[in-house]
């Protein structure tokens, strides 16, 4: 395996794979000591994760309900694919094995991180890589990200090629949660791409202009007249349909979520988002610092 970089408590490391078509995949592991995590870091994750040195109780089966349900929904280009797997291999510099039946593995993003660009590229530049962005696909990640309640999608998050393909990364650990999404209105990430962390909690108000770019990700600035209402792609509008008819226990059974929470906010959203609309659906949902009474 080879390291790399990344903003997390884990070791991320990138590996051969024949699972995805660009033959390299991403592994993280818990647990291990690195130039990148220290030694005191790593104490603090095994305090959370004592029996899982490589994904979080629950975090399998959660990536598989996910898996199938973006399938169904015709979904699953706009996130990366991720599976279960043995893994077998050598932490670089440290030389200590690693061998497990199982670990979590996620397709290789190409392109880099909307962070990474808003830190290497001039404000001008990122606008005009946006621009290259198919309308339809900012579409669809808002879709997903409202109908699977997508709690964490900020800028570290979503990947970008040069010529405007998009991805998103990182999706099973806050699916089905609280919303918070660069992509939808009214959440705190949204919120802080324009005012910034201290102008959120009001410590400094004003504008935080760096990140500004990433607020074209909006869904409104790519949808006609800015609004979605009830109109749905014919195979999400058909997923929303069988989910609001189960019952709650239909849906554990069916897709095995690891708990009863994600099944009912996945039934949640997906009847509010066909009563009352995409837009009225985002208020309903939970919100990790709700902004959804401010002018948006």
């Amino acid at each position: 395996m080879k390291m790399m970089t990344g903003n997390t408590g884990a070791s991320i490391y990138s590996t051969p794979s024949k699972n995805v078509p660009m033959g390299v995949a991403v592994v993280k592991v818990h647990g291990v000591v690195s130039d990148m995590v220290s030694e005191s870091r790593v104490h603090l994750m095994m305090k959370h994760y004592p029996n899982k040195r490589h994904y979080k109780e629950g975090e399998k089966e959660m990536m598989a309900a996910l898996m199938m349900i973006s399938d169904e929904c015709g979904l699953s280009h706009v996130n990366i694919r991720e599976w279960a797997g043995p893994l077998r291999s050598v932490i670089p510099g440290s030389g200590e094995r690693i061998e497990e039946k199982e670990a979590i593995f996620a397709e290789y993003a190409p392109g880099a991180s909307l962070e990474i660009l808003n830190l290497k590229l001039s404000p001008s530049e990122i606008v005009e890589l946006i621009e290259r962005v198919d309308h339809k696909i900012i579409h669809q990640a808002a879709l997903f990200d409202l109908l699977f309640v997508q709690g964490d999608r900020h800028g570290e998050n979503v990947f970008l090629t040069e010529d405007g393909k998009l991805k998103l990364i990182d999706t099973r650990d806050t699916t089905l949660s609280v919303l918070d999404s660069l992509f939808l209105p009214g959440t705190f990430i949204l919120q802080r791409n324009l005012l910034g962390n201290d102008g959120v909690f009001e410590r400094k108000p004003g504008p935080f202009k760096s990140h500004w770019p990433q607020l074209m990700f909006d869904y409104r600035c790519h949808v006609p007249g800015g609004y979605i209402g009830k109109r749905y792609p014919k195979q999400v509008q058909q997923c929303m349909e069988k989910f609001s008819s189960m019952t709650v226990d239909q849906l554990m059974q069916t897709y095995k979520f690891p708990m009863r929470q994600n099944a009912v906010r996945l039934k949640d959203s997906s009847t509010d988002m066909l009563a009352v609309g995409f837009e009225e659906a985002i208020k309903k949902r939970p919100f990790r610092i709700s902004y959804r009474n401010q002018p948006q």
